[in-house]
């Protein structure tokens, strides 16, 4: 209960730093967190390399990690706890 909680109370501070995002970020990050992509997966469907794919990524993940922690400092702990792992090693 505590965690949906928390889910809610973070709902728009997530909306706030996606669209804060570059396209490009967004797109790589909700392909992979929200479409359930690799990567690679993700990359093939923009039509940009693997490794452009996982630079962005690890851009957006870092940038929505700040923005979370800014909003709120104790969404810290909550973003690291929930970060999505990539498919691809």
């Amino acid at each position: 209960m505590e965690s949906a909680v928390d889910a809610a109370r973070q709902t728009p501070h997530v909306q706030a730093a996606l669209r804060a995002m570059s396209a490009g970020d967004r797109k790589v990050l909700e392909l992979v967190a929200y479409a359930q992509l690799s990567p690679t997966e993700a990359a093939l469907a923009l039509d940009i390399s693997p490794n452009a794919a996982r630079l962005r990524l690890a851009r957006a993940r870092k940038e929505l990690r700040e923005q979370l922690v800014a909003a709120d400092p104790r969404a810290g702990e909550a973003a690291r706890d929930t970060e999505v792992s990539s498919h691809d090693q």
